[in-house]
């Protein structure tokens, strides 16, 4: 597991050190409520959502060209999954979301994206691969780009759990700004309240890139509710 984890902190600090320590940031902190409902037709089949808002509270600009809207993003997902032998996955979904550019403008954007996901278990531990590619809907254009996740779980008991996760985002479309432009860091701690509910308490990193050299740093408290129906 300490593998697995060193490997996460070296992702975590070579995904942007060339670009970011150069950059202009606009650092933000807040929160990012997120809701995550689950229900499984059967054994091999599941229906997911995964809704969320990002809010910051306090901005540490270093550029005030970059002002700060009061939410950042509002995201709602609804996916369906199929599992295979030997922990394979593949998922389909429709995604809704709206980024606040700035206080008075907005992007809504229409999302479909196709994912096929890995899983290994031994003992109280979990590590997932994901790749997903999604096709992004704008009202005057559409985008497609490429995102990979390494995911890291360790059950403590039947009850707890911690989790860490990288994701890089890898923009495919011609003409729509650098290659390598977002980040996603998270790790969190859970625990299961009942059969159907958990809460996972953690830490959301999110840096995307938007203007010249001008970067969006993000920290959130990331509460999550977890919902699962049988």
């Amino acid at each position: 597991m300490k593998f697995w984890v060193r490997l996460l902190v070296i992702l975590v600090n070579l995904c942007g050190i060339h670009e970011i320590s150069r950059a202009q940031l606009n650092t933000v902190y807040g929160v990012f409520p997120t809701i995550n409902p689950l229900y499984r037709l059967n054994n091999r089949c599941f229906i997911e959502g995964y809704y969320f808002g990002a809010r910051p509270i306090i901005s540490s600009s270093q550029n005030s060209d970059i002002p700060v809207p009061s939410w950042l993003l509002w995201y709602a997902e609804q996916s369906i999954s199929r599992s295979f032998n030997k922990g394979v996955s593949i998922t389909g979904s429709y995604v809704f979301q709206r980024e606040q550019i700035s206080p008075q403008q907005s992007i809504l954007e229409h999302r479909l994206y196709a994912q096929i996901a890995k899983t290994y278990t031994w003992k109280n531990n979990m590590i997932k691969h994901r790749l997903r590619h999604d096709y992004r809907f704008f009202k005057d254009s559409f985008r497609h780009r490429l995102r990979y996740q390494l995911m890291l779980k360790h059950d403590f008991s039947d009850d707890s759990y911690w989790t860490v996760g990288q994701e890089f985002f890898f923009n495919l479309s011609n003409g729509s700004g650098r290659i390598y432009n977002e980040n996603w860091f998270n790790a969190s701690v859970g625990l299961k309240l009942n059969e159907h509910h958990s809460l996972e308490l953690g830490a959301l990193n999110v840096t995307w890139h938007v203007l010249g050299n001008q970067w969006r740093n993000q920290w959130y408290f990331q509460p999550t509710w977890i919902i699962a129906i049988n």
